[in-house]
């Protein structure tokens, strides 16, 4: 007769620890820095040489630190215009690299660098492109998150490359 109520208090147990367990899971993967990059463009484009820029930002609720961003060689080399003597290929190359290592980035802030220009004369990539990049990065706590994310090399002032200019 101990057994029925044994099982009402048991199933309250189960529930309980259940939902602690989900409500902890859940918590962690919301409480956490979440890292993107894009590429922003700073002209208004026609004739005129638009420079733009590689933007990472961490749209999360908690600092991440250690933010490094890879690519594919290859890849990169294929999206430059092959006779280009700019100097800036360097600089991009570098946003790759250790040396383009963010050591922290504040929640709801962004960082920026040089990333080339494109125009119908004196341009650093051909036509507009994807590349496949990949974001790793720390909380504080040292837990390690990746991320693989296209990035769009383009004008981004509308969607689809078509807006007015306002003057």
């Amino acid at each position: 007769m101990i057994w029925p109520m044994l099982i009402i208090p048991s199933f309250a147990l189960v529930v309980s620890v259940m939902s602690f367990y989900f409500a902890r899971k859940s918590w962690s993967e919301s409480y956490r820095p979440l890292v993107t990059a894009r590429v922003s463009s700073l002209g208004m484009g026609d004739n005129a040489a638009i420079p733009l820029n590689l933007v990472v930002e961490n749209t999360g609720n908690r600092p991440a630190k250690n933010i490094r961003m890879s690519v594919d060689e290859e890849s990169l080399n294929e999206h430059f215009v092959p006779e280009s003597k700019d100097s800036s290929i360097r600089q991009i190359r570098a946003c790759f690299s250790a040396e383009g290592t963010i050591p922290v980035l504040a929640n709801g802030r962004s960082v920026s660098n040089f990333f080339g220009l494109i125009s119908k004369g004196n341009s650093t990539w051909q036509g507009d492109g994807v590349l496949e990049i990949t974001i790793a990065y720390e909380d504080l706590d040292g837990r390690r998150f990746g991320h693989r994310l296209p990035l769009f090399i383009k004008e981004d002032q509308g969607f689809a490359s078509g807006f007015w200019v306002r003057s």
